[in-house]
């Protein structure tokens, strides 16, 4: 146990989509995203083969090799096609799953199959443009409609509170 204690393997992927953050799509549109490959660890060096698990009718690999190095300390991007079919309809939604398999050499020069890691993620069929931000700048008119909305308010019971006293000092 003490020895595997030394070996730590920080292999991860990441995303700026995934579940409740979908990339979103018009019918016909292709959109060209990119997922991470990051070898943070103090392992070693790996290669990763990637491969769409799920959603391949959507998502394609664009890199022109699906084997990936990535050098202890590092970062790779993996470059990917988002393609909504013509025919699809708004509401549509493609389950995502591009997955990331590590490959050691064993022993006669023979390939091992190690660690995989992966991505999950839906691609959704809209009506109209989405802005990546759209979510959080709707999020942001609520807060400042709702922080102009307690000012008011606020403002309202001073003026209450003014006239209050101002009539008792008059008695």
């Amino acid at each position: 146990i003490l020895i595997l204690i030394n070996y730590i393997s920080a292999f991860g992927v990441s995303s700026m989509y995934y579940k409740d953050n979908p990339i979103t799509l018009l019918p016909g549109e292709t959109k060209e995203i990119k997922l991470v490959l990051q070898n943070m660890g103090e392992g070693e060096n790996i290669t990763a083969i990637a491969s769409v698990l799920k959603g391949s009718e959507v998502i394609k690999l664009s890199d022109s090799n699906n084997t990936y190095f990535i050098p202890i300390g590092t970062k790779k991007d993996v470059n990917l096609i988002a393609s909504a079919p013509s025919d699809a309809k708004p509401g549509d939604i493609y389950n995502i799953e591009v997955t990331f398999t590590t490959v050691s050499k064993a022993q006669f020069g023979a390939l091992g199959f190690g660690l995989a890691v992966g991505q999950k993620f839906d691609v959704v069929i809209v009506a109209s443009p989405v802005s990546e931000t759209g979510k959080l700048g709707e999020e942001k008119l609520r807060s400042n409609i709702l922080i102009g909305f307690v000012i008011a308010v606020i403002v309202v019971i001073v003026i209450i509170i003014l006239i209050l006293l101002k009539k008792r000092k008059e008695k």
